[in-house]
């Protein structure tokens, strides 16, 4: 009885000294257990464990796991901790087997189901989240599970696109747990996903009165603000911050949640207000350091801290952590144009998870930029479309009214455009496309109000949709015009996505119409035309102010940007910089645009258009004319601002108040040029060619084209 009881209390010493961290007196204490006991006894040996797991040396953990399940069968939560260390050792099939395997009788807690749901979220297929979630809930649960596994429903159903499944289940636990901000907090999550700023500022009226000081709700607050906020907003929620005596790592990342990207575009009146009302040094100490976070980090550094991030889990590579500091790691050297170890370093994620139940959604991107890269461009656009199906499809047109579609089939090429109040824009936009030879326009007017409806109405060659649905709620319009784009009708079609104030140029583009472009594409096995904006410049804004000013001759200057770097998406290069860039001093603007792609849904637009599914792009590249300073250039920029359509807009449009105060001030620079044509571009290094396409027969520009009806 007494060597029982010793062995006893040598279990409970060294359970206790492995929790409070004393990993050597529990080393001692159970070397001591075994040779007093050389028989196997699962206690010690679950000890065993756990110790090896408290000090990272998962390998031994499994060892004693093994043994445990050999000689007695692991039971109990035991069970969840053996998943644990299958799942760092990256051995997920395993994992997932034990979490299946522990029962879930009537009154259980169902934390296998949890945790398994939890593994396949981390490993980015939310879809299988929700089956296991899905199969637990309708088999039944008590009250407190039921709230666990429906929290847990929620967030994987919001991942998966799946926005009332989450709604529902987030207003269920508001109503189980009213002293818990988790359901509304989750309320306002979902309305912000879905750019609903009526409903999101309902629920967190509601949020904030119920549980005024709590942090998740302030953080919720935070994402409100960086959403649909002003420059006054910012400033009110730094002060409030003052006298809730919050740790000082609560308050950088409440600021951090509610800044984003958007500090990057604060003027020096809004910075020095802000520091005003932090009312604290630490919070100003706090305030400034991120907002000098605005230096945008280099592919160097990028690459650098992926190095670092995987020698920190070089012990365990295989584990959900240490695939994702790979995934990073690949994508950081494509970024610094080091294609070949990233090939390298993704042939090694690729043999990690042969032997898994599926391919994660993870590292889906790199492995369809390797596919391309090899020649593979089907068994890519087949992986995206596999992980795509995981996500809701965000088809919304069914926010579109057809206001006049057009009989038969489309032309070769075709124009798709989302617009609102662009009529000083629309007369020189049809007259160029048309000029290169498009014959139909896919327009989409989102509640214009200047008479651009009933313009575009009077085109015979326009087929009119209208929609009063949020631009921004939409994707910034591709549930819009990517589902009107995949017609099947349109297979055979390039479809030129572009913005009213866009004007697209290729090579040779004065001799040769756009369709024979698409002819070269097509011959090449090609299906995306891909290139980047041009910001056209005047050479003061008071050039291009008057109403009765041509822009297009007013604002015909160009400065080429700085080449570009490799990415892993779609046109697989990215431009950015441009005349913006210095002239307001905010971050570098993303330039890049694939505006032209194959119709019929085999591509689709990511990213509004800057970026494609997986396809072949065009070995001839494109320009975008972007006549951004335009004759409504500064009254659109506070409707732009009011409308919240656009994230950064309030700030942006603070920026360019900066230029309508100095309206006959030049904006050219020493590396401006004149835009005479495409020979220009080319000369420029700004647009590219091929030999094949220089050497095509040339085609006589159109004559006579119809001139747009008047409005």
């Amino acid at each position: 009885m007494s060597e029982a009881v010793s062995f006893d209390e040598g279990i409970r010493t060294a359970e206790a000294a492995i929790r409070d961290g004393d990993h050597d007196l529990a080393g001692r204490l159970l070397a001591t257990l075994a040779a007093a006991r050389r028989d196997e006894h699962p206690a010690r040996l679950a000890l065993e464990a756990a110790l090896a797991t408290a000090t990272g040396d998962f390998h031994a953990a499994l060892r004693a796991w093994q043994r445990y399940e050999a000689l007695f069968g692991i039971r109990g939560r035991d069970r969840l901790k053996h998943a644990a260390v299958l799942e760092r050792l990256g051995r997920i099939g395993e994992a997932i087997a034990v979490y299946r395997a522990i029962p879930t009788p009537p009154g259980s807690d169902h934390r296998g189901v949890l945790q398994e749901a939890r593994l396949h979220g981390k490993l980015g297929n939310h879809t299988a989240a929700l089956a296991v979630l899905d199969a637990a809930l309708q088999g039944g649960a008590g009250p407190e599970t039921e709230v666990r596994l429906r929290a847990a429903r929620a967030r994987a159903a919001m991942a998966a696109g799946r926005r009332l499944d989450a709604l529902t289940d987030f207003v269920f636990l508001a109503e189980a747990q009213p002293g818990k901000p988790t359901g509304l907090v989750g309320q306002i999550d979902v309305h912000l996903l879905h750019y609903d700023r009526t409903a999101a500022a309902a629920a967190l009226a509601r949020a904030q009165k119920r549980h005024p000081r709590d942090v998740k709700v302030l953080a919720a607050e935070a994402r409100f603000i960086q959403q649909f906020g002003n420059d006054d907003d910012f400033v009110g929620f730094v002060q409030r911050l003052v006298p809730l005596r919050l740790g000082a790592a609560e308050v950088e990342e409440l600021l951090a949640e509610m800044f984003g990207t958007r500090h990057l575009f604060f003027t020096e009146e809004l910075r020095a207000r802000l520091i005003a009302a932090s009312g604290l040094p630490a919070h100003e100490t706090i305030l400034r350091g991120l907002l000098d976070e605005g230096a945008r980090a280099t592919p160097e550094l990028r690459l650098a801290a992926a190095r670092k991030a995987v020698d920190d889990v070089a012990a365990y590579p295989d584990s959900p952590r240490g695939l994702k500091m790979r995934v990073r790691l690949a994508s950081a050297l494509i970024e610094a144009g080091a294609a070949e170890e990233a090939e390298t370093v993704i042939d090694g994620l690729a043999a990690t998870v042969r032997g898994w139940p599926y391919s994660p959604p993870l590292i889906g991107e790199l492995l369809e930029w390797q596919a391309v890269r090899r020649g593979d461009v089907a068994g890519a656009q087949a992986s995206y479309w596999h992980r795509r199906r995981m996500i809701a499809r965000r088809d919304r047109s069914d926010e579109l009214e057809c206001l006049r579609a057009l009989p038969g089939p489309p032309p070769p090429v075709v124009v798709v455009c989302q617009l609102r109040n662009e009529m000083p824009m629309l007369p020189a936009f049809f007259r160029h496309y048309r000029k290169i030879g498009v014959e139909r326009f896919v327009m989409i007017d989102n509640g214009s109000s200047d008479g651009s409806t009933e313009w575009l109405s009077a085109q015979p060659d326009t087929e009119l949709f209208r929609s009063a649905s949020p631009f921004r709620r939409a994707e910034a319009g591709n549930a819009w015009t990517n589902p009107l784009i995949a017609r099947p009708a349109y297979a055979d079609t390039l479809c030129l996505r572009v913005d009213a104030d866009e004007h697209l140029v290729y090579p040779h583009v004065e001799t040769r119409p756009v369709a024979a472009l698409w002819d070269y594409m097509q011959g090449e096995g090609a299906e995306v035309l891909a290139g980047h904006m041009l910001d056209m410049l005047p050479e003061t804004l008071a050039h291009v102010a008057a109403p009765e000013a041509d822009f297009t001759e007013r604002a015909r200057f160009f400065e080429p940007p700085p080449p570009p770097m490799p990415v892993v998406t779609c046109p697989y290069f990215s431009y950015r910089g441009g005349p913006r860039t210095r002239l307001l001093g905010i971050p570098s603007d993303h330039l890049t645009k694939c505006s032209g792609l194959r119709g019929g849904g085999t591509v689709e637009q990511t990213r509004a258009s800057h970026r494609t599914s997986p396809a072949r792009v065009a070995s001839v590249g494109m320009v975008l004319l972007h006549y951004k300073f335009r004759p409504d250039f500064f009254e659109r920029a506070r409707r732009v601002a009011a409308e919240h359509q656009y994230a950064s807009a309030s700030q942006s449009f603070s920026r360019y108040q900066l230029l309508e105060d100095e309206m006959h001030r030049s904006v050219l620079s020493a590396e401006t040029r004149p835009y005479t044509g495409s020979a220009s571009l080319l000369a420029a290094g700004v647009l590219k060619t091929t030999p094949g396409w220089d050497a095509a027969g040339e085609v006589p520009a159109r004559e006579g084209e119809p001139e747009p009806a008047p409005g």
